[in-house]
């Protein structure tokens, strides 16, 4: 696929409704391929309100976009249900493709139905498919079954979930043209799944942006941008904000995003009397998003587990310091005391230590930041780099036999 080809890409997702690495990933491509003269067109398993930060950016680049029309009353309800489960169970005696095909339930078979509408009006060329722990993968036999050429890029280190997921790998991606993760670690943990298939690098995409960070004066600021759950590690991040006021040390720490664990962070906040220390601001519109990232001074990404995060590239983008554990794909683009601190998950102390190093050394904060910033403008992260690598490994999905 060659840049201004008046081709067709169907772009598959699980979701769009919450606040996350994956949506921002697949909603950045969509728009760089559109500039492309790409006929791209989006589809979510799950229902997306009208108010919807990525829904606007679509609307905007006049991409069109699919969803479920259930009313946001019942998404919680149906994800209770299991209609939105993105893994149907594999009958090993069930022929794959006929199985995944299905789908597990009210919400992928909708998504098959307006596929497959889409596709009598207008095949595409290619379907790419964004998965979670293999979340969507049912569509890659759906797609051989077709006829269809599909990519699948997964955004999430299998090994470091339980589950089926690792077991079926090999049995969803058979049939596919191309497979690609979002970090080399990743990466590697997938190749040994599916021992002889190719699987390729696919870099987030984000746009240049002009240097803006200097010394912030008053209070310096901690930001910390992710989904509000378990692996983010945002519990160890207020155990150490409470080691920090036990020093004395006087910040202020923003967490900027959404997801389940919200109600059970936020409780234990006030436990740790941290009330006027931290505050959540939810799920923040790019211009919003874009405010916090200019007042902060550090950002913190605890996660116990990563594949390549979005919030860390932003963070660089921005010149930020950055404190950050060496999980998933986070090495591959910070080396400790060059471009950022790097600390053991599951430690207070550690990030408690490594916070309290950069609020207490403002030089130490530039020089982390401004590296950071020089690492991230050499990266393949930036538009051009990054979707000359999607772009020629579309090139050769087409191709695959």
């Amino acid at each position: 696929m060659t840049n201004g080809a008046q081709r067709r890409v169907y772009l598959v997702s699980w979701w769009f409704a919450d606040f996350g690495g994956q949506e921002r990933h697949v909603t950045e491509l969509a728009c760089a391929l559109r500039r492309r003269d790409v006929d791209v067109r989006v589809f979510s398993e799950t229902p997306v309100g009208k108010d919807n930060q990525y829904r606007k950016r679509f609307e905007a680049a006049g991409i069109p976009f699919w969803a479920p029309p259930l009313p946001g009353r019942l998404v919680q309800w149906a994800r209770n249900a299991g209609v939105g489960n993105p893994l149907p169970a594999l009958g090993k005696g069930m022929a794959v493709a006929t199985n995944a095909a299905m789908g597990p339930g009210l919400l992928s078979r909708w998504l098959r139905r307006k596929l497959e509408s889409e596709v009598r009006n207008a095949a595409p060329d290619l379907v790419h498919v964004h998965g979670f722990r293999l979340g969507q993968a049912w569509v890659i036999p759906w797609a051989a079954e077709r006829g269809l050429r599909c990519l699948y890029t997964e955004h999430s280190t299998l090994g470091d979930w339980d589950g089926p997921t690792r077991s079926d790998a090999a049995l969803y991606f058979g049939t596919a043209n191309g497979i690609a993760c979002v970090s080399e670690r990743s990466a590697t943990d997938l190749r040994k799944l599916l021992p002889g298939k190719t699987v390729e690098i696919h870099p987030h995409i984000l746009p240049s942006r002009p240097r803006t960070r200097f010394i912030q004066e008053g209070v310096p600021g901690i930001l910390a941008v992710s989904r509000l759950r378990a692996e983010k590690g945002l519990d160890i991040l207020l155990e150490a904000a409470a080691l920090l006021m036990g020093r004395g040390l006087i910040c202020r720490v923003r967490i900027a995003g959404d997801g389940p664990d919200r109600a059970a962070l936020e409780q234990r906040r006030d436990q740790l009397g941290l009330g006027d220390y931290v505050l959540f601001r939810g799920a923040l519109h790019p211009e919003q998003l874009e405010r916090e990232w200019q007042a902060a001074d550090i950002f913190v990404l605890p996660s116990r587990t990563e594949a390549m995060p979005v919030s860390l590239l932003e963070a660089m983008s921005h010149g930020l310091a950055i404190v950050a554990t060496p999980v998933g794909g986070v090495p591959e683009l910070i080396t400790d005391n060059v471009d950022g601190l790097l600390v053991p998950p599951e430690s207070p102390k550690a990030l408690a230590d490594a916070l309290a190093a950069l609020l207490e050394t403002p030089d130490l904060r530039l020089r982390l930041g401004g590296a950071a910033r020089a690492a991230f403008d050499n990266s393949r992260y930036c538009e051009r780099a990054a979707m000359s690598v999607v772009l020629e490994s579309y090139a050769r999905a087409m191709v695959q036999p």
